[in-house]
Parts: C-alpha cells; structure tokens; sequence
C-alpha cells in the first residue's frame, strides 16, 4: 500500500486522477491510479492487469459501458466485481461508506438538533 500513496505523493492533482479500488470480488483490495485514459500506478497481484482493456472501457465510459463517474465517488460494477473510483483532489473531502460511522454521526446530529 505505500507505493500507492508514494504514487498519490508524486501525481499531479491539478490532472483529473482517480483512484480505483476493488471492493467486491477477486482481487478485492487491490488499488490503482488512473489518469488521461491510463494507469499511473497499480497493485501487485494482476487485477488491473488481467482484461485492462476492458477495465480502462469502464473507466474511460466507452459506448456500451454505463459508466457515470462522480467525482466525489461512484460504485461501477465490473463482472462479479465492483470498483470505487474516486477522483483525487487538492481539497479534502470526507466519504463515508457505511457501517457504524454513519450510524455514530445520525446519533451526532440527534444530540445537535436536540440542543437546539
């Protein structure tokens, strides 16, 4: 994982980068950096590698892909797998995917409405 964020380090935000991690499937985990129609950098273990025309088709949002990246974070499905691609930039932005965090920040925001 440390090259991937050496990578983040050394990409230029100012270009439209996205990152690509696979969160479904075989080769879930596994992380790329996609810029200008190619990957600046991807993980070891050959999911990126495997099918990457088809990949990038996805990516790029090639005729024949329902493909609507967004750039504060889109689900593409991909075969069995699912892909989160977000868009990297210089501001900081908070996604949260789910699970006890949204749960914590519904409790959050009853205490502050109730205080009101």
């Amino acid at each position: 994982m440390q090259g991937f964020y050496e990578a983040v380090q050394r990409a230029d935000l100012n270009q439209c980068i996205w990152s690509v991690t696979v969160i479904e499937g075989i080769g879930a985990g596994q992380k790329a950096l996609w810029c200008n129609g190619q990957f600046l950098w991807k993980s070891e273990g050959g999911f990126f590698s495997q099918d990457q025309h088809a990949i990038e088709a996805v990516l790029k949002g090639e005729e024949g892909c329902a493909n609507s990246l967004k750039p504060e974070g889109s689900v593409i499905p991909f075969g069995e797998c699912s892909l989160y691609c977000e868009q990297l930039r210089k501001e900081a932005y908070l996604v949260i995917c789910g699970g006890t965090v949204d749960i914590l920040l519904e409790l959050l925001q009853e205490r502050v409405d109730s205080q009101k």
